[in-house]
């Protein structure tokens, strides 16, 4: 699923930047300032409208993304996405645990950026090493910038590609045999 041989980080990006699943409150105020002094910058934020799951751009646009394959679709037809935890979000009693959206984030292929409290779960998935984190508006617009003109690259998506390899079930599934066999 995963090949090395196969770039899934070639293809259309049609939009700077996704906020995949529930929006950042802080991270949404900072891209509506970001845009303001940057009009051509479009970014996606989900919403649910009349019970359908969508995506809608800062400039008006709609994805209907009711369907997984459209949801994966829009994600390959970005450029950056941004990674956040509940906790990181403002909400109370959260757990800042590691959740499926840095996955799909490494598997479309973008570019990452995050606001995510350095965690047991952060440290041992090595999320910094993909998506750095930033908890103030000058250093994510800095890293934003940076973002917006890198360009990808093979060598930079491997990276991906190891992530997800070492991350897949088949492989936490070994690792648990081997602490289980350890403990008993």
């Amino acid at each position: 699923m995963f090949s090395k041989k196969k770039n899934l980080q070639i293809s259309n990006r049609n939009y700077d930047l996704i906020l995949p699943g529930r929006p950042n409150p802080t991270i949404l105020q900072w891209l509506k300032k970001f845009a303001i002094s940057n009009p051509e910058f479009e970014y996606l934020t989900y919403d649910s409208i009349d019970n359908r799951h969508v995506y809608i751009s800062n400039k008006g646009k709609v994805v209907d993304c009711r369907f997984r394959e459209n949801y994966f679709r829009l994600l390959k037809d970005c450029n950056i996405a941004v990674y956040s935890t509940q906790g990181a979000d403002g909400v109370k009693n959260a757990l800042d645990h590691v959740s499926s959206k840095i996955f799909e984030i490494a598997y479309a292929g973008w570019l990452m950026i995050g606001m995510y409290p350095e965690s047991d779960d952060s440290r041992y998935f090595q999320i910094d090493q993909m998506c750095p984190s930033s908890f103030d508006y000058e250093e994510f617009e800095n890293k934003l910038k940076e973002l917006i003109h890198t360009k990808r690259n093979n060598e930079g998506y491997k990276k991906y590609v190891n992530f997800l390899s070492r991350n897949k079930t088949s492989k936490r599934a070994e690792l648990l045999s081997i602490i289980i066999d350890e403990v008993f």
